[in-house]
């Protein structure tokens, strides 16, 4: 009995580990979607820089406050569609404060795992190059 008890526990760890480091592959690959998002969206860095900040503002200021969507993206929805679906008119006067928005929206809506998109935002915020975000 000691030994099932054990083999189960060992599988519920190992079990555990793959599921987070398949949370992180995910994330990795999330993160580059931003990069390509940002390159795409021709966002210098400094721009780049305050949008990847103030996406991430807006998620945990939903995920404090209980008022992220209750709604996930249709299953299967490819994330191109999701980026376009949620895109909004980009006034100029608050440029970065209408690409945060869509950032954090479709950022939710592809990956309703917050962690996921808080490390998606930290790969996006690791990897910036030179003048701008660079997919590598």
């Amino acid at each position: 009995m000691q030994r099932v008890k054990s083999r189960a526990k060992r599988k519920a760890a190992f079990n555990a580990q793959e599921e987070k480091e398949g949370s992180k592959r995910t994330a990795a690959r999330a993160g580059k979607h931003i990069l390509a998002w940002l390159a795409a969206e021709c966002l210098a860095l400094p721009y780049g820089e305050q949008i990847v900040d103030r996406a991430r503002e807006l998620l945990v200021a939903a995920d404090i406050n209980g008022s992220l969507p209750k709604k996930d993206a249709p299953a299967g929805m490819p994330l191109k569609e999701i980026i376009s679906r949620l895109k909004q008119e980009m006034p100029g006067e608050i440029f970065v404060e209408t690409y945060g928005v869509w950032r954090a929206r479709w950022l939710f809506f592809a990956f309703p795992d917050g962690s996921i998109a808080y490390d998606a935002l930290d790969v996006a915020w690791a990897h910036r190059r030179g003048s701008g975000f660079a997919v590598e």
